[in-house]
């Protein structure tokens, strides 16, 4: 060994701290990685057609007292489609589900349908709504056909509240004597499942998550767009205005208010006029009117 004992020792000591500060540095990363969250990336992808969403009615009266009549329109004409309809009697609430796997609303004409209706009506003649003190509910629900989906991740706590809101995002609750017109979207979640293969890194199979949002139609708010200039002549004198303002204050600071008394800090400082001879003209100058002073001139 050529080298002192001493530089031989401080250099084995920052070895080891070195490797310290190296091996607590990857732990935080280990531990960076494991507690990660996938990011959130939006893209767009147009689509010519959106499945017919599943559709779920219920009411607070007995299912003898309700009924349910369905119908789309395509290219051709109307057609019936109650056939899709199947109703549950197990509970004495009224209760029906619609679903139809072989209906799309399609961008492309002669392809699909445009518009579905559903026209829900009291099947007891017996029955006055005046008559009742309660207020009826008739509870709408609308999800995606590939909604049952959701339920493979709801053992993920990442994922847990995404299909829980699915669930009860399309609910509504109609009035009676009333017609709705709803108009749905479809979107799609491409969920990273914490597989080993995107944890290292490498691309890892996404599971796709179809959903659908719904929007009622406000018929009677109409947006307005008005054209307004901002920069006009009224607008621009109280800007010259300020302007104005603040150069006259600057010179009535520098040079003084007004030519009989123009005793500034140019006038006082710059060239150092004596006070008392300051004094001594204004006081002159205040005592005789401009007309005076210009005869004695």
């Amino acid at each position: 060994m050529t080298e002192p004992k001493s530089l031989y020792i401080l250099n084995i000591f920052l070895l080891i701290l070195l490797l310290i500060s190296l091996l607590g540095y990857t732990l935080l990363v280990i531990l960076d990685i494991f507690n990660d969250n996938p990011i959130i990336q939006n893209s767009l992808v147009e689509e010519n057609s959106i499945p017919v969403p599943a559709v779920s009615m219920s009411s607070t009266l007995q299912h003898q007292q309700i009924g349910i009549s369905c119908r789309f329109v395509n290219a051709c004409r109307v057609h019936d489609c109650n056939q899709y309809i199947s109703y549950n009697n197990s509970n004495r609430n009224f209760l029906s589900v619609f679903l139809a796997k072989d209906l799309i609303f399609s961008s492309i004409p002669n392809n699909g349908i445009n518009s579905l209706e559903f026209k829900i009506y009291l099947n007891d003649t017996r029955y006055n709504l005046s008559d009742h003190l309660t207020i009826l509910g008739f509870f709408f629900n609308m999800q995606d056909q590939d909604s049952d989906k959701f339920f493979e991740v709801f053992e993920l706590p990442t994922y847990l509240m995404f299909p829980l809101t699915m669930v009860s995002l399309n609910d509504y609750i109609l009035a009676t004597y009333s017609s709705y017109k709803i108009k749905i979207k479809r979107r799609r979640k491409e969920i990273l499942l914490p597989r080993l293969e995107s944890i290292l890194g490498f691309p890892s199979k996404l599971e796709s998550m179809p959903h659908i949002t719904s929007t009622l139609a406000q018929v009677f708010v109409v947006q307005i767009e008005t054209d307004k200039r901002t920069k006009t002549v009224l607008n621009s004198l109280g800007l010259i205005g300020g302007a104005w303002g603040f150069a006259k204050t600057i010179y009535t600071i520098l040079f003084g208010a007004t030519a009989l008394k123009p005793w500034g800090l140019i006038q006082k400082y710059g060239f150092k006029i004596n006070n008392s001879v300051s004094t001594e003209i204004e006081t002159y100058f205040g005592t005789y009117s401009t007309s005076s002073l210009f005869r004695n001139f």
